[in-house]
């Protein structure tokens, strides 16, 4: 019941910080694992749903870090030379800037994902 409760919207949790759908239902599970088997420790000072959303964080941002050991530096100058007005900026959606986002290079993602 707990699973079905809450699987949906922490899967799109888990999206957030992975590179791909099947990323981030590997981190769904992995981070279910978690939760059953830490539950005792759950100790009623927040929310159990808040909780259970900074495990998912926390499991999927372990599994980026574990696999990537280097970090490159991406060649800047490709993203100055693009301009944006707010008129332009004023007429993205929602899903759209989601999807800017998700082509972005990881470590730069990452930081749009850490934002509360």
């Amino acid at each position: 019941m707990l699973y079905n409760h809450f699987a949906s919207k922490m899967y799109g949790v888990c999206l957030r910080y992975s590179k791909d759908t099947n990323e981030a239902e590997d981190n769904l599970q992995d981070g279910f694992i978690r939760v059953f088997t830490k539950i005792g420790q759950f100790g009623f000072k927040g929310s159990f749903e808040g909780w259970l959303r900074r495990i998912m964080v926390n499991t999927s941002l372990e599994k980026f870090r574990k696999n990537n050991h280097l970090y490159p530096v991406e060649d800047m100058i490709i993203f100055e030379n693009i301009q944006y007005d707010e008129e332009t900026l004023s007429g993205i959606s929602a899903e759209d800037l989601l999807k800017i986002i998700q082509e972005l290079p990881p470590r730069y993602r990452m930081v749009f994902n850490l934002l509360p």
